[in-house]
C-alpha cells in the first residue's frame, strides 16, 4: 500500500501559490515530514539516471568522477538521529574570513523548548526539501519539478471494487503486487512526430520572459548554461523525455522528466514553522506544456495497441482519446490537452534544485565538496543540489549523494579541508568575498 501516506500527519501539505500559467489556480506540493522526506510518499521506485544525466552535472561544475560506486547500499550502528525536533537557526562563527557551523538551535516540538547544539566538525541538519531551502536562504532558487499530469487510463470501476474485496478479505489478488509494475521512459522523437520544431522553437524562445522578474543575473546564467545540456538531452534518442508509468490496477499515468521551467521557493516569514511560499511557475516555458499533452496523445496509441485493448482500458473523464489516431483533428486535440494539462499538472514527489551545486557565478548555492559558499562547514545533503533534473526517479541518486557526503565528511576530519580537497582534485572555492550563509530564526 506505498503511497498511502499523503495528506495525512506525514505530509507537510504544502500548496503552490496561484500559477500564473494555469489560470491562477494553487496545486498541491506534497512533501514527506520525516527522515527521508519524499521517500515515505512516493512510490519507491529505484531507478538511475544515465551516465549522459550525470556528466552533465559534471560539466557544469567542471569536474569528473565515479558515480557507481556509491550506488551500493552500506550500513553504519554509529548514527543518531534526533527526531521530533527542528532546526531553527544554525549557529555561525568566522572563523578565517569563513562563516563556522558551530552548532545549531533546535526545537522540540512536544516540549516546545529550544536547545542550543555544539558540533565538533562539519554541521549536517535533516530538512525536508523546501525547509533545508528556507534554512539555506538565498534571493531566488531555481526548482526543478519532474512534473506530471492526472491519470489517463483506469481500470473499470468493478474490476477495482474486486480487487479492493479480495485484499481485504484474503490479503490476496492484483492489490498485493508492487504499487508500481511497469515504467518506460520514451525518448522525445517516439512520441511527438513534431519534435525538432518544438524544441527549436523552446530553444530561440527568449529565456528572460520564462524566468521570474527579479530573477538574480548569475541565476540568469546558470539556466542558460542548464539548457545547453538539458535540451541536447531532449533531442537525444537515447534519452527519456517523458515517464510512462503503470501500477497494478492498470493506471497509465505521464510525467515530464526534464522540464524547462523554472520556479522559486522563498522564506514566508522569518519564522521557520511558517510554510515556505512556493512557486513551480509551471509551464512558464510553453514547451512542458505541449509536450504533456503529447504525452496523453501517446497514452492514447498505447492502449489502442492489439495487447492493451485485449485488456478493454477504460478512459478517465474528463481525459478523451481522439476516436481515430490516424487522422484527427491535431490543432484540436492539442488545444483540448493543453486545457487538461493546466488543471491537472503536479509535481511527482521529485522537487530538486533549490540548493543547487553550481560555480557561484551561475547562481550556485553549494560548490563540488556540498558545501554552502562562505562557510566552512556547512553542507546540504539532498536533491536540492542537484543541477540539472534527473531522467529518472530521485531516490537512488539521492542515496548515492548521501554516500559521497559521508566519505567527503570522514575525509575533512581525518586530514583537513585543504588536504583532502586536494586529494579528490575537486574545484569550487569558499573564499571570504562571497556571500554568507544565512540562518532562518
Amino acid at each position: 500500500m506505498v503511497g498511502q501516506d499523503l495528506y495525512t500527519r506525514y505530509d507537510w501539505m504544502l500548496h503552490t501559490v496561484e500559477q500564473e500559467y494555469l489560470n491562477g489556480q494553487q496545486v498541491d506540493y506534497n512533501q514527506g515530514k520525516a527522515i527521508g522526506g519524499g521517500t515515505i510518499l512516493n512510490g519507491m521506485v529505484w531507478t538511475r539516471g544515465s551516465a549522459k544525466d550525470y556528466n552533465s552535472w559534471g560539466n557544469l561544475n567542471h569536474i569528473e568522477g565515479q558515480v557507481n560506486q556509491y550506488n551500493w547500499r552500506w550500513e553504519r550502528p554509529n548514527l543518531h538521529i534526533a527526531t521530533e525536533q527542528t532546526v531553527t537557526q544554525i549557529l555561525l562563527e568566522t572563523v578565517d574570513q569563513l562563516q563556522t557551523a558551530v552548532g545549531v538551535e533546535s526545537t522540540f516540538l512536544e516540549w516546545e523548548q529550544t536547545f542550543k547544539i555544539t558540533a565538533c566538525f562539519t554541521q549536517y541538519t535533516h530538512h525536508s526539501y523546501y525547509d533545508m531551502a528556507e534554512t539555506y536562504s538565498r534571493s531566488v532558487l531555481d526548482t526543478n519539478d519532474s512534473v506530471f499530469t492526472a491519470l489517463t487510463v483506469h481500470a473499470s470501476e468493478e474490476s477495482l471494487a474486486a480487487a479492493s474485496d479480495e485484499y481485504y478479505t484474503n490479503q490476496t489478488g492484483p492489490l498485493t503486487a508492487p504499487l508500481i509494475s511497469t515504467i518506460a521512459f520514451p525518448a522525445l522523437q517516439e512520441f511527438a512526430d513534431d519534435w525538432v520544431d518544438l524544441l527549436n522553437e523552446a530553444q530561440q524562445r527568449d529565456v528572460n520572459s520564462t524566468l521570474p522578474p527579479d530573477t538574480p543575473a548569475t541565476v540568469r546564467q546558470g539556466y542558460l548554461a542548464q539548457r545547453q545540456y538539458q535540451i541536447p538531452l531532449l533531442r537525444d534518442p537515447t534519452e527519456g523525455a517523458i515517464e510512462v508509468l503503470a501500477d497494478s490496477i492498470g493506471t497509465l499515468s505521464v510525467a515530464m522528466q526534464r522540464p524547462l521551467s523554472r520556479g522559486t521557493v522563498r522564506p514566508g516569514t522569518s519564522n521557520m514553522f511558517d510554510s515556505p511560499i512556493v512557486d513551480p511557475r509551471y509551464c512558464s516555458e510553453p514547451f512542458d506544456c505541449i509536450l504533456l499533452a503529447r504525452a496523453l496523445l501517446f497514452n492514447c496509441a498505447l492502449i489502442n495497441t492489439t495487447t492493451m485493448a485485449e485488456l478493454q482500458p477504460v478512459v478517465q473523464e474528463p481525459y478523451f482519446c481522439p476516436d481515430d489516431l490516424a487522422d484527427f483533428d491535431r490543432a484540436g486535440a492539442d488545444s483540448r490537452m493543453l486545457d487538461l494539462v493546466r488543471q491537472n499538472i503536479a509535481t511527482e514527489f521529485h522537487p530538486s534544485g533549490s540548493t543547487a551545486m553550481l560555480p557561484l557565478e551561475l547562481g550556485g548555492v553549494v560548490d563540488t565538496e556540498l558545501r554552502v559558499y562562505g562557510t566552512q562547514n556547512v553542507r546540504v545533503v539532498d536533491a536540492g543540489v542537484m543541477p540539472l533534473v534527473l531522467g529518472a526517479h530521485l531516490q537512488a541518486a539521492v542515496y548515492a549523494m548521501a554516500e559521497r557526503a559521508a566519505d567527503i565528511i570522514r575525509e575533512d576530519a581525518l586530514y583537513g579541508q585543504a588536504s583532502s580537497s586536494s586529494k579528490r582534485g575537486v574545484s569550487g572555492t569558499t573564499g571570504p568575498d562571497q556571500p554568507g550563509l544565512v540562518g532562518m530564526g
